[in-house]
């Protein structure tokens, strides 16, 4: 009789526990009409700050957050579980906007710049209003610059042209003396003064007092605070703006995320770092809007990127890249697109364009990407498999107008899987790899299958610049102004024979009788025939 009572009164306890843990789960409501010192977090008296309801969540607990816009950076030192995550989401389908950028409304003054009027003020001097605390001297970067009609915010950048089809980096000029058309600006990071010579707006003129700007302030919309036990976390349905990222002036880069920045440096293996979902979200000209770091099984969906710089999504296993024994497995992308992305500025010594994509995830296993949308990113790269993300796979996804690698799969990313994308009007269609200095023959990604592709008017079709056992087939690659596949005189060199597999694809070109770069710089134009392929003993064909 013992022998049955035992269990059966730990199964109630353990029902009773499941039970009272949902019980004991509550919402909470959040509002810019709300009081963090009043209030009770309830839809009748809400708190006013994100910052004052994520304190109180348990797992389990949601916050719900109401319409309207909210000017701080969250902390977050919580957890949830897998059985009771911990949701901050909009309250039914309301707009929740967080905003990292403050509104400059006059204050101007004018400054005659080799002839040019522009229109000068120092940001330095006014930051502690701004950010309402003075830290490194209050010498932050305003990296955007947003001109809106008087009393508007949330609208296009300074530097833009917001009826035409082909975005306009926004970027500041190199000095001063480059500022002479409507649009353009310069910020002096040795004074803090930024001047500006505005879009004329409907017909209000050049003068900078007729029109509100924005300048981006704040860094980071959502942190993770140093929990050693971090997950469970979901995040639903916010707009994030105008966030900057970590930026000091002396380095004069971004080193942190400036939407949702989860990082943890765990070279210990200490923490437990899991199960976190971003889903309907909106990041919006943001520096680096979600930067995860060291976290296994991450879902983002159905989100939009839209005018961001640098990564929009960057996930890291950790900081050095033979760092095998991290984190960051099993992460999902899909559903999720990216308008408009921007490199860092300015562009950053040994790395710049070559570090920065519209998705970038290093070091990773089992990571997907699919069915999501890149239209546009300056001379960085669509999706980016970077060292050691193996395992992989990249499917159903469109890539266009990207100035680097529309799909790059980087040195020992190993055994990833590309099919059916479409890349268009880029660099390069598909990219395996890297030979430099540094990385050799065992470096270079082994077995990457790229099958059912579509491929068109990119500079180089297929580039096998750093590959062992690749396999090219049943793609279609058409119009390459260079080459339609180009196997490197290392990729040649590393594979035995019949080691580079391309069969059953549909290749055509624009004229002449070439398609392949064999060897020599991917830069120089086709020097191959079909016909001459066949007979390239490193090649398996049709």
């Amino acid at each position: 009789m013992k022998l049955i009572k035992i269990p059966l009164l730990l199964l109630l306890i353990i029902i009773f526990l499941l039970f009272s843990a949902q019980a004991f789960a509550q919402e909470f409501f959040v509002s810019p009409q709300g009081n963090d010192k009043a209030g009770a977090g309830t839809i009748i008296h809400p708190w006013k700050t994100i910052s004052k309801g994520v304190k109180k969540l348990r797992p389990g607990d949601i916050l719900n957050i109401r319409e309207g816009v909210y000017r701080e950076s969250v902390r977050l030192k919580i957890t949830g579980s897998h059985e009771q995550p911990i949701t901050i989401r909009n309250y039914k389908d309301e707009k929740v906007v967080l905003t990292g950028t403050v509104a400059i409304n006059g204050g101007w003054q004018k400054y005659d710049n080799n002839g040019k009027t522009l229109w000068q003020r120092n940001i330095w001097d006014d930051a502690k209003n701004f950010s309402k605390k003075k830290s490194n001297k209050n010498r932050f970067q305003p990296r955007i610059l947003i001109q809106n009609s008087n009393g508007q915010e949330m609208g296009d950048f300074l530097k833009a042209d917001p009826i035409g089809a082909t975005p306009i980096p926004p970027h500041q000029e190199i000095s001063l003396s480059e500022v002479n058309e409507p649009g353009e600006w310069f910020f002096d990071s040795q004074h803090g003064t930024l001047s500006v010579f505005p879009r004329d707006i409907d017909n209000k003129g050049f003068d900078a007092n007729n029109y509100t700007f924005e300048v981006g302030v704040l860094a980071t919309a959502i942190i993770e605070s140093g929990s050693k036990v971090f997950r469970g976390i979901i995040i639903d349905g916010l707009h994030f703006y105008g966030y900057t990222g970590v930026s000091f002036v002396e380095l004069d880069k971004v080193e942190a995320g400036g939407g949702i920045f989860f990082a943890q440096w765990d070279t210990k293996n200490q923490y437990f770092r899991s199960q976190i979902q971003i889903k309907n979200c909106t990041f919006e000209k943001c520096y680096r809007p979600v930067v995860l770091v060291q976290i296994d099984y991450v879902t983002i969906s159905n989100c939009r990127f839209i005018e961001c710089f640098d990564q929009g999504i960057a996930a890291y296993r950790g900081n050095k890249q033979d760092l095998i024994e991290g984190k960051n497995d099993d992460i999902h992308i899909t559903d999720t697109t990216f308008k408009w992305m921007y490199n860092h500025y300015p562009p950053i010594q040994g790395g710049g364009g070559s570090r920065s994509a519209a998705i970038k995830i290093m070091a990773t296993r089992g990571a997907k990407v699919e069915n999501c949308i890149v239209d546009y990113a300056e001379n960085i790269n669509g999706i980016w498999f970077d060292v050691g993300s193996s395992h992989g796979i990249i499917a159903n996804n469109t890539i266009s107008r990207v100035g680097k690698a529309g799909i790059f799969v980087e040195n020992k990313s190993n055994y990833v899987k590309v099919e059916n994308n479409t890349v268009k009007e880029s660099g390069a269609g598909i990219k395996i790899g890297t030979v430099n200095s540094r990385q050799g023959k065992d470096n270079a990604p082994i077995e990457t299958m790229m099958t059912s592709n579509t491929i068109e008017n990119c500079k180089v079709g297929v580039l096998l610049e750093a590959a062992v056992k690749p396999a090219i087939e049943k793609n279609s690659i058409h119009d390459s102004q260079l080459s339609q596949v180009y196997v490197s005189d290392e990729t040649e060199q590393w594979n035995d024979n019949q080691g580079i597999t391309i069969k059953e694809n549909s290749i055509t070109t624009k004229g002449g009788q070439y398609f392949y770069k064999w060897g020599g710089k991917y830069t120089n134009p086709a020097d191959l025939t079909g016909a001459e392929l066949k007979g390239k003993s490193k090649i398996k064909v049709d």
